[in-house]
């Protein structure tokens, strides 16, 4: 059990320190500012996990090591992906996102097992703060979720306007409008004929 401990602590070790570096560069890549502040906290926070993860390790009089994992590498490979995609920057910024929220919840689950095992070893102080990890994880996809919702999706969409007028350039001599109805994230087209039209009949 001190072996799985161990191993569990140097991936998690090697899993911040692949993502400090990535979040670098996710934070030059990033089109929203309210993204590119959300991912400037988020590497502060792994910044301050790599030195809370070196203070456990001497805690436990061990020297802080890596051990490479697989997964996290590959979900950061996918994230990289997306830094280097071209094309609409509001469609790129969704895409960080989702890469980012794989990311939070392949650590909420890895630092939600960890605390068990540190109990277990009679590691009570070290299974206390290892708890207090998973929150963070949960907070920050929540945040994730937010801008998202509220600024990258609303500007990956066309304007109601551009496209209505679009609509109406073709389908005024048909006698139709096209109207956006609802609010400019919700909402949705509808089509009426124009009462003047001589297809009102």
């Amino acid at each position: 059990m001190d072996d799985l401990f161990m191993h569990q602590l140097q991936d998690f070790y090697d899993a911040e320190k692949r993502l400090t570096k990535a979040l670098q560069k996710t934070i030059d890549a990033a089109n929203s500012d309210k993204l590119c502040s959300l991912f400037d906290d988020h590497l502060k926070d792994s910044e301050k996990q790599i030195e809370w993860l070196d203070g456990i390790f001497m805690g436990l009089g061990k020297q802080p090591e890596r051990e490479t994992g697989e997964a996290m590498k590959s979900l950061i490979s996918k994230g990289e992906e997306m830094i280097g995609a071209k094309g609409d920057d509001s469609l790129r910024d969704a895409g960080l996102i989702a890469a980012a929220q794989q990311i939070e919840l392949y650590e909420i689950a890895g630092y939600c097992t960890a605390p068990t095992l540190a109990q277990q070893l009679g590691q009570n102080q070290t299974g206390e703060q290892l708890q207090a990890t998973p929150d963070k994880g949960k907070s920050a996809d929540s945040k994730l979720t937010e801008v998202a919702e509220s600024y990258v999706y609303p500007a990956s969409r066309p304007c109601a306007s551009e496209v209505a007028f679009a609509h109406s350039a073709a389908d005024y001599t048909l006698g139709v409008v096209t109207k956006w109805r609802g609010s400019p994230r919700t909402g949705f087209f509808t089509t009426v004929t124009r009462p003047d039209s001589c297809w009102s009949g």
